[in-house]
């Protein structure tokens, strides 16, 4: 018989999101984290940790950068801190991409800080427009450079990174 045939109904509890924001997909991504080298002592003290993505991979930056971000790079920033009176290690976890960014880069910076997130535990990592940025990095790094990718090659051939 031809003619119109109703269409089955699909339960999302039998699809492969099943198992979305159980126990067992958090281990599954904290076993996932702990394989990345960058995270190694991510998180373990007070104190701001700044990466940026390079070629898909974390690479830490080095702490005479910290408050420079190239606007053709994406970075990672984890502010690791306590309350007053207190032991427990908080964090304010975020990530930020330069407006000249590679799609490929700020891809990876999103998703490796949800894999950092995962390791560490904050509640939610942010995305934070350069604007939104300021008050909250100043906050943390006390100076901000944001600097321009032929603002670098014209330093590079003068001898500045020499």
């Amino acid at each position: 018989m031809s003619g119109l045939v109703k269409a089955k109904k699909f339960d999302w509890k039998d699809s492969n999101l099943a198992l979305f924001g159980s126990d067992t997909e958090k281990n599954v991504k904290k076993s996932s984290a702990e394989t990345e080298p960058a995270w190694n002592g991510a998180g373990q003290k007070v104190g701001i940790q700044i990466w940026r993505i390079v070629k898909f991979k974390v690479t830490h930056w080095a702490k005479n950068e910290y408050g420079k971000f190239y606007n053709g790079d994406s970075y990672i920033l984890l502010n690791t801190y306590n309350e007053k009176d207190s032991e427990e290690l908080l964090y304010d976890l975020h990530f930020w991409i330069g407006a000249d960014s590679s799609q490929d880069e700020y891809g990876t910076a999103a998703y490796k800080t949800v894999e950092l997130d995962t390791l560490v535990s904050s509640p939610f990592p942010s995305l934070l427009p350069l604007s939104s940025l300021l008050p909250v990095f100043l906050l943390c790094i006390h100076t901000l450079c944001l600097l321009f990718e032929w603002l670098q090659s014209w330093l590079s051939g003068m001898g500045a990174f020499a």
